[in-house]
């Protein structure tokens, strides 16, 4: 006998698992700051996140990628590259033209390894504390001074 459609049971364990997904995942997109909306556009962290799953196939493994824009590096855009576990792995540097260039560690120096030219060499250290500072910045969801901003308009002080 040809089977038309779904039967109410499996149309109600479908309900109940969207039900499930939904409770658990609502209340992590309203876990951002209370006073969040108070702080002003300019204070707002513009680093945005992305998870990458593994392609296997073409030799792309699990990374999570943190991207700003606009930043006082000499680049449009900075993307750092992460394994599952945070490790910065590789960063992407976006110029105002041209390719984008490929910054690794290079464990038999104290600079980067770069898949092209790189007019100012700066020491990984210095790309690991930048690196650092776009995490917190994509945790909080604010910019630096944002929280001393929120602190002083708690305490009334203009």
């Amino acid at each position: 006998m040809k089977k038309n459609g779904f039967t109410i049971v499996e149309v109600f364990i479908v309900i109940i698992i969207l039900g499930i997904l939904s409770a658990i995942i609502i209340p992590q997109l309203s876990s951002a700051p209370a006073n969040y909306k108070a702080i002003p556009p300019d204070l707002r962290t513009e680093v945005s996140v992305s998870l990458n799953h593994a392609r296997p196939e073409f030799g792309y493994k699990a990374r999570i990628a943190f991207e700003t824009p606009a930043n006082n590096w000499g680049y449009d855009s900075v993307q750092f590259d992460t394994n599952i576990k945070g490790e910065l792995q590789k960063i992407y540097c976006h110029p105002d033209m041209g390719d984008y260039i490929i910054l690794t560690p290079d464990p038999n120096s104290e600079y980067p390894k770069s898949d092209k030219p790189v007019m100012k060499s700066v020491k990984w250290e210095v790309w690991m504390e930048r690196f650092e500072k776009v995490r917190r910045q994509a945790e909080t969801g604010l910019r630096p001074g944002a929280e001393e901003f929120l602190q002083k308009k708690e305490q009334g002080v203009d």
